[in-house]
């Protein structure tokens, strides 16, 4: 298991110009909510937030120097997994329009963008950028469940 100290490490490796890098402290927080549940590597972490039947991705980096070597679809497709034992039907996230290779991997785990968040992210040089929302759903159950949970009385 990560320490918080190893994840704040990992993060800023992976996001040297960062100004909203995560200190160890925010990961010590972060991991102290009871809804929070965290998958590490000592490549890498994923952290969810869990709420009922839906968890969303709340943060997930590989360090450099294992990106790109398939570390981050093992370590997303065995907490996909996990949650999925703990009764999870639904995953969300946001990724960046510009980061291709993450959409790449989240499509290749199954995701699906459901959604966009215009000026989603802020950026160091201080521009902004968009998101996607992307969804991952079990099986065809699960769809068609999220689908009736959200239909809306008219």
């Amino acid at each position: 298991m990560l320490t918080p100290q190893d994840m704040a490490r990992i993060n800023a490796a992976a996001y040297p110009n960062s100004t909203t890098g995560f200190e160890a402290a925010d990961f010590e927080k972060l991991l102290k909510m009871p809804n929070i549940v965290a998958f590490t590597r000592p490549e890498g972490y994923l952290i969810f937030r869990v709420a009922g039947l839906e968890a969303d991705i709340h943060s997930f980096t590989i360090a450099p120097e294992y990106q790109n070597k398939g570390v981050g679809t093992d370590m997303l497709r065995d907490a996909l997994e996990q949650l999925h034992d703990r009764g999870v039907k639904e995953v969300f996230l946001e990724v960046d329009t510009d980061n291709l290779p993450a959409q790449k991997l989240y499509h290749k785990a199954g995701f699906y963008v459901v959604g966009d968040r215009p000026e989603y992210y802020r950026n160091p040089d201080g521009t902004v950028s968009h998101a996607y929302t992307m969804a991952y759903y079990y099986g065809k159950e699960d769809l068609i469940g999220a689908i009736d949970r959200y239909r809306l009385p008219l």
